[in-house]
């Protein structure tokens, strides 16, 4: 990402002359941006009430669904505002018909929570659950997964990826792995957690279904500055694309 402001991303950080702050997986340090216009909304609502600046301010609001497909290069009617990333995963894959006889594929790197639902639903439905193989440098070995989605023998119903993994630096051929699964007609499910604003994440890397957070990477570092809370990175409560 040379073209990255890296410059602007640090003058609107007002935390990093005090610390550094290595836990933006958990929550990273609110941009400049982000803060002002959450106090000015917090204050508005101080002096009018809540309901009514939601029903005066409503514009702004739905600014983050074009905003958010802006980013994604996908639609605004593909976005969906839910309350938390875990739960955003969860809509789409407990959606899935799956059953006995239908294979699932996840890596070894896949974030906890996924794999918890994804052994919950096995054990359930009868699915079973395969862990894809990992190349030299530990993420998705690409020829292993070419392979494997040719065999018919054991039909691959979906592919749950994330895309970089939490506690490490592994970073998944996302978009390779959603070319393969195209190809073959199997569903595609993206955990863009970590991703999401750090580096590109075109919509959909080739899924049906990606799922991102703005309290710990996303960041509006484009040259669009409109006034929207979502324009500018809004941290508080966005998810995309379950």
């Amino acid at each position: 990402m040379s073209d990255f402001p890296l410059e602007r991303v640090r003058r609107e950080t007002r935390g990093l002359p005090s610390a550094c702050h290595f836990n933006n997986a958990g929550a990273a340090l609110m941009p400049a941006p982000v803060m002002d216009r959450l106090m000015d909304w917090l204050g508005d609502e101080e002096r009018r009430g809540g309901y009514e600046v939601e029903e005066g301010r409503r514009a702004e609001l739905e600014d983050f669904y074009v905003a958010a497909s802006a980013m994604l290069n996908c639609q605004a009617s593909e976005i969906a505002f839910i309350e938390n990333a875990t739960r955003a995963w969860n809509m789409a894959f407990y959606g899935l018909a799956l059953g006995a006889g239908d294979h699932v594929l996840a890596p070894l790197s896949e974030y906890g929570s996924n794999v918890i639902a994804l052994r919950q639903q096995a054990d359930r439905r009868g699915f079973t659950l395969e862990f894809m193989a990992d190349d030299e440098a530990g993420v998705v070995d690409l020829a292993w997964l070419s392979n494997r989605l040719a065999d018919r023998s054991r039909p691959v119903r979906l592919i749950a990826l994330s895309h970089v993994p939490t506690g490490n630096g592994l970073v998944n051929p996302a978009a390779e792995v959603g070319r393969l699964a195209r190809a073959h007609d199997v569903p595609y499910l993206l955990d863009a957690c970590q991703s999401l604003g750090q580096m590109p994440v075109d919509s959909p890397d080739r899924c049906l279904w990606a799922r991102g957070r703005g309290r710990s990477t996303a960041r509006a570092v484009s040259d669009r500055r409109a006034d929207s809370p979502a324009r500018q990175g809004r941290p508080h409560r966005p998810r995309h694309r379950p």
